[in-house]
């Protein structure tokens, strides 16, 4: 069962998410922190390549099924 809880950063509420040994923080409670759209925000993170690199890192280490070949479509 996961435990939800909120953080406050600069004044804004975060969820921050904890199910056994993983944990997750809403992107768009971060992204309402900026004066750009939250979907701009995310779509600009989500195409750098540094983020993208640590997606792959992070799959190819937890995720067996994990198709690298998929991924170099979008990079």
């Amino acid at each position: 069962m996961a435990n939800k809880q909120k953080i406050s950063v600069k004044g804004t509420e975060i969820t921050f998410e904890t199910e056994g040994e993983d944990n997750y923080i809403s992107l768009n409670d971060i992204a309402k922190q900026s004066e750009t759209r939250a979907d701009e925000l995310i779509r600009g993170w989500l195409s750098n390549s540094a983020t993208l690199q640590f997606i792959q890192t992070r799959e190819e280490l937890s995720n067996p099924d994990f198709n690298s070949v998929r991924l170099d479509g979008i990079t």
